[in-house]
């Protein structure tokens, strides 16, 4: 029992002194530790935060939808078109964006495979093996849709020819440079403000008019029904009533406009494209024509103006309500 106590107190102090003993090197890990992970805290917030990409909503209604990068390939074996689901074989077109295929004009039922395309946005996708084995399962051959492909293909090819030989010459009689010539003058006026001048003018006419037809016409025809007091109160009530009608019928027509030219500015590179493909008529270089530059001016004078006859609208109702004859 002596011995078991003696060697007890015996490993109880070599403990201790070892513990002792590691003891400072435990805290030299914990500080170590502290250190790093501050550090890499305070390299964490020096980092500059990457730019983050657009709202794909945002970008999807700001942005014009790009259109298909047509690229001339020959299809050896034969494969299907992606617009008409026609047969493919010799030259076609390819998108180097999508994968996209289809014909150099005339398709199975369709006129123009490449119109088609190209009137349409690229996706910038391109699909996975599945889904192509997936579409391709579901279109079927025919006997004789290869022959009658090729003859689509040579028709076409003349109808290109024909096509940019003839724009050559217009271009040769000097018809686009009329034309750009008309172009910068129209731009001209407009950044002029002539426009705005002539909408403002002929409205504030128009408004005059309508309220002098009105009133005379109201006041003729209630002549003798009433005083004389009441019957001018009445036909200035309707000479007014008349106006607003005139302010809230164009406001919506403004608002159609406006919604046009955003749809135009949305699909002005698919235009542009497709009158470069189609027609061979490179507008921006020839007649210096951009159809979104265009847009975002006609949206622009459209918000001025409805701001312009909103204040009407609310002029005219305020002056109509403080009519002490209602």
């Amino acid at each position: 029992q002596h011995f078991k106590s003696v060697g007890f107190v015996h490993l109880q102090r070599r403990f201790s002194k070892e513990k002792t003993m590691l003891l400072p090197s435990v805290m030299v890990q914990q500080k170590f530790a502290t250190v790093v992970a501050d550090k890499l805290q305070e390299t964490k917030a020096e980092e500059p935060k990457p730019d983050l990409p657009a709202s794909p909503n945002k970008a999807r209604t700001e942005a014009p939808k790009q259109p298909h990068k047509l690229q001339k390939q020959s299809f050896f074996a034969p494969t299907w078109c992606d617009n008409c689901d026609g047969i493919l074989v010799g030259a076609g077109y390819k998108c180097t964006c999508c994968s996209a295929k289809c014909h150099l004009g005339a398709g199975k039922g369709i006129e123009n495979c490449k119109a088609d395309i190209l009137l349409t946005a690229c996706p910038h996708v391109r699909p996975s093996r599945s889904q192509i084995f997936h579409a391709d399962s579901k279109k079927r051959y025919e006997f004789g849709d290869v022959s009658r492909q090729l003859v689509r293909n040579a028709h076409q090819t003349i109808k290109d020819v024909v096509v940019k030989e003839t724009m050559k010459e217009q271009q040769a009689w000097g018809k686009f440079d009329l034309l750009r010539w008309q172009v910068l003058e129209l731009e001209r006026r407009w950044d002029s403000g002539i426009f705005v001048k002539w909408f403002v003018g002929s409205q504030i006419v128009l408004m005059v008019a309508i309220w002098a037809i009105t009133f005379s016409t109201v006041e003729f025809l209630a002549r003798g029904l009433a005083t004389e007091s009441s019957t001018r109160h009445m036909a200035n009530a309707q000479a007014m009533c008349a106006i607003r009608s005139l302010l809230l019928m164009e406001m919506l027509v403004l608002i159609a406009v406006r919604v046009a030219a955003g749809r135009a500015f949305q699909h002005s590179e698919l235009i542009f494209t497709f009158i470069k493909e189609i027609l061979h008529v490179d507008m921006a270089e020839l007649a210096d024509i951009q159809i979104g530059k265009a847009a975002r001016a006609v949206q622009r004078a459209t918000d001025r103006s409805l701001v312009f006859l909103s204040m009407l609208f609310v002029l005219n109702f305020h002056i109509h309500q403080g009519d002490p004859s209602r």
